[in-house]
C-alpha cells in the first residue's frame, strides 16, 4: 500500500484538541490513517473520517462505526487503530490486527473532512494520515 502514498502527515504527542486542529488542515479522499492513543480519563473518543464516525468506548473497550463493533482493549494502557478508507469501504484494524472489520461505507464524495474529539483527557502518542492515489490506472 505504501506505493499508493501521495502525501504523509505525521504527528506525535497530541491532545484531542491539538490533533483536531491538525486534522482540519488535511482534506484527503483516499486514506490510510493510524493512531495510537492512551484513553486516560476519557469515556469516549470519536474520530470522524469523511463523515464516518468511529467511536472508541473505554468502558466497552471497543470501536464502533454504525452497527459494526471491533474489540480493542488497551494494551499497556494504549490502543492502536489503523483504518483504510476509499470511495465505498472502510477497513478497521484494531491493535495491530487483533480485530478487523471491513464494511461498505456510504461516503459523500464531497466530504473530505477529518476530525477528532474526546469527552476527557486522551493522550495521542502518534497520528499518521497517508493520502493515497487510486490503485486503478487512469
Amino acid at each position: 500500500i505504501e506505493d499508493l502514498y501521495v502525501k504523509s502527515h505525521r504527528f506525535t504527542d497530541l491532545t484531542a484538541e491539538s490533533a483536531d486542529k491538525a486534522l482540519a488542515k488535511i482534506k484527503p479522499e483516499l486514506i490510510d490513517l493510524s493512531i495510537e492513543f492512551e484513553p486516560r480519563n476519557a469515556r469516549t473518543m470519536v474520530l470522524s473520517v469523511r463523515g464516518l464516525e468511529i467511536k472508541y468506548d473505554t468502558a466497552n473497550r471497543q470501536f464502533t462505526c454504525a452497527t459494526t463493533k471491533v474489540p480493542a482493549p488497551a494494551i499497556d494502557g494504549k490502543v492502536k487503530l489503523r483504518l483504510l478508507v476509499d470511495r465505498t469501504s472502510l477497513e478497521l484494524f484494531a491493535n495491530e490486527g487483533a480485530a478487523v472489520s471491513t464494511d461498505y461505507a456510504d461516503i459523500a464524495p464531497d466530504n473530505r473532512n477529518l476530525s477528532i474529539a474526546a469527552d476527557g483527557n486522551v493522550g495521542i502518542i502518534s497520528l499518521t494520515v497517508n493520502e493515497l492515489k487510486s490503485a486503478w490506472k487512469q
